[in-house]
């Protein structure tokens, strides 16, 4: 059976500890020592109120738990969208 957690949160506490705590915390998804990368939906430069990307906050406070877990990590180029530029 799969296990969900549901958390009631702000952008400005996102609360990611919280979440993660019922489903064993950040260590039952990367073991120690691995690189994280975050993919984060970032497909046009639309005000965080737009809702159209990944709120920048969430991204911090995801960052910031794996960062507080000891590992390392880093955030993946956007999309081909209006978001990369041609030279």
């Amino acid at each position: 059976m799969a296990k969900v957690s549901i958390i009631k949160a702000t952008y400005s506490d996102p609360g990611i500890e919280t979440l993660l705590a019922p489903l064993g915390g950040m260590e039952q998804f990367v073991k120690k020592n691995e690189k994280v990368l975050l993919k984060v939906n970032l497909l046009s430069t639309k005000a965080p109120e737009k809702a159209v990307t990944t709120h920048p906050e969430f991204v911090r406070a995801v960052a910031n738990a794996v960062r507080a877990a000891g590992w390392p990590s880093g955030t993946g180029p956007p999309p081909g969208g209006s978001m990369c530029s041609r030279s």
